[in-house]
């Protein structure tokens, strides 16, 4: 239902989306979707169908969960802000105010820039800033004080304090609006309320682990010999 908050409706309805999809991967996740390391199958003692299937299911699951996060969050902070602008290229985005140009680089997390990939930005930034644009290193989530990127940022950035913002600074830099990543969280929980699931996303997760373990079985046979069956065609035995 639209809001007469555009950026509110924007919100709900990719935060629905992205729910409804993650449940959708759960529902057609298949063995062969995911590569089972059988060494590491063997130094994690997994010896059975459902000790196998409930590490690789969850892992290959919440890394898919973590890699298109980045791009909602990302939608969710940009849409809706008129003076904001997604970039096809270069930096992720461009916020336009009176008298000056900024742009920014997004990352999900506190942790998510190495000190080599820092040295670089701080090449790109000085460029930026020669062609009367300021650049932010935004990282849409996180505080200074525990941040092991704000850490390289410090050691490698001409200018960290100018250039880099964390969590809360971003949102509110981008919204012009105190507490705009409340009101975000608080609409995504209304969103997410409102598709009324008859499973929690866990729960999900448990099922698809148990059918995932049922088809192992089917395949390979059940218990230590079924995974050493396994083990076998995997290396070309």
């Amino acid at each position: 239902v639209p809001s007469n908050d555009l950026r509110e409706t924007i919100v709900k309805f990719l935060a629905r989306k992205f729910v409804r999809t993650q449940y959708k991967l759960l529902e057609n996740m298949k063995i062969e979707d995911f590569s089972i390391n059988p060494f590491m199958v063997m130094l994690l003692g997994l010896r059975t169908p459902e000790e196998v299937m409930d590490y690789f299911a969850r892992s290959n699951f919440f890394k898919s969960v973590e890699t298109s996060l980045g791009f909602y969050l990302e939608r969710f902070l940009i849409d809706g802000h008129p003076n904001v602008e997604k970039l096809k290229e270069g930096f992720d985005a461009r916020k336009t105010e009176t008298g000056r140009t900024v742009e920014l680089e997004f990352k999900s997390g506190p942790n998510d820039v190495n000190k080599t990939t820092m040295r670089q930005y701080n090449t790109d930034f000085q460029k930026k800033e020669k062609q009367n644009v300021t650049p932010i290193l935004a990282m849409l989530y996180g505080t200074r004080d525990k941040s092991m990127a704000f850490t390289h940022a410090k050691n490698e950035l001409a200018k960290p304090d100018e250039w880099v913002m964390i969590g809360k600074e971003v949102w509110e830099f981008v919204s012009d609006e105190n507490q705009y990543d409340s009101k975000v969280m608080k609409w995504m929980v209304e969103a997410v309320n409102d598709l009324d699931l008859s499973n929690k996303i866990l729960d999900q997760v448990e099922l698809t682990v148990s059918r995932l373990a049922e088809e192992f079985e089917e395949e390979f046979g059940k218990g230590e010999e079924g995974v050493q069956k396994y083990i076998s065609e995997s290396m070309g035995d």
